[in-house]
């Protein structure tokens, strides 16, 4: 038999544990706060650790050599105890000069650091989360910065989208020479005007191939004309003294009248100087006194793509007729480059 007493105190002890384990549990209350906290430290703004080393800057030679990933940090800056005339050896960039301090600068830069004087300056090279000082390292406000690379013009910083090319120093690219093995700027094609010598204006140079090297890719300028008669060579482009012609476009016509001692098939080629260059049209021409063609004969214009230039200089482009005409003409339009 079950004794109720037992039945009771059961029962109260499991109330009492149950009650124990409620108390131990957090609050609604509780749990606001702590969500609260969290996201409180979460949009707080965090302590920010830089890096700072003293440094005596010495005269080059001796260099103070930039950490190459600045230890994690997005920015190095350097602070200048007094006027420092300072050289700046940027990786890719080049070398320049320029007289900074007292203060902070931005510098945000790849390289080496020295001074341009016989004495050392103190700085402080500072790996930063935050960055202090002017945003450029070669311009602040009231110094006269001198690069040597540049025209030892005065640098600062961009204030709008054009400014004068004497306030700023050219960091870029150069587009090297292979004639005079020289550097030459590469610059805006704004106002650039037709027929450019080829100074480094901002514009691509296409190239094409040929089939086994790379051509420049040209664009016709000269047009020559002759008419024919005669058989043999007629001179079409005579080039200038030490010039090559380059054909790459051509025209030929046949006038009507057109007629020869007696019926035949013409040949008519276009000769550099006495070889053949591959181009030709050939017509039936009429013989007898009287006869004509009926309607004139032509080719339509023949593009020869980047064109064909002439095996040496001053060679003429000829166009050639098998035989001679004794009425009519052949006309031969031709176009391209002198080079």
């Amino acid at each position: 038999m079950i004794d109720p007493t037992s039945v009771v105190e059961g029962a109260m002890a499991g109330i009492a544990s149950q009650s124990a384990i409620d108390m131990m549990k957090p609050s609604t209350q509780e749990n606001i706060v702590q969500l609260l906290t969290e996201i409180r430290d979460a949009i707080s703004p965090q302590e920010k650790y830089n890096i700072n080393y003293p440094v005596a800057l010495q005269p080059f030679p001796y260099e103070y050599v930039v950490e190459t990933d600045w230890y994690g940090k997005p920015h190095f800056c350097i602070f200048f105890h007094d006027s420092t005339p300072t050289r700046f050896d940027i990786d890719g960039v080049g070398t320049f000069n320029a007289t900074l301090g007292p203060g902070w600068v931005q510098a945000d830069l790849h390289g080496r650091v020295s001074t341009t004087d016989s004495i050392s300056h103190n700085i402080i090279a500072s790996y930063r989360e935050d960055a202090v000082g002017d945003a450029i390292v070669i311009a602040v406000a009231g110094q006269s910065v001198n690069v040597s690379q540049y025209g030892g013009q005065n640098v600062q910083p961009f204030n709008s989208d054009v400014v004068s090319p004497n306030s700023i120093i050219e960091l870029g690219i150069g587009l090297f020479d292979q004639a005079d093995a020289s550097v030459v700027r590469w610059y805006s094609p704004k106002g650039v005007g037709d027929a450019n010598a080829g100074a480094g204006f901002g514009a691509v140079a296409p190239y094409i191939f040929n089939g086994a090297l790379w051509d420049r890719l040209r664009t016709p300028n000269t047009v020559k004309t002759a008419i024919l008669t005669a058989a043999g060579d007629t001179a079409v482009w005579t080039p200038a003294a030490s010039k090559k012609f380059r054909v790459m476009r051509y025209f030929i016509q046949v006038t009507q009248n057109a007629a020869a001692a007696a019926p035949g098939m013409l040949e008519i080629l276009l000769r550099d100087a006495t070889t053949p260059t591959g181009v030709g049209f050939s017509v039936f021409i009429p013989g007898a006194a009287g006869t004509t063609l009926g309607s004139e004969v032509s080719t339509p214009w023949v593009d020869l793509g980047n064109g064909i230039p002439s095996a040496a200089a001053n060679n003429v482009l000829n166009g050639n007729l098998s035989f001679a005409l004794t009425a009519g003409e052949v006309r031969i339009v031709a176009i391209g480059t002198e080079e």
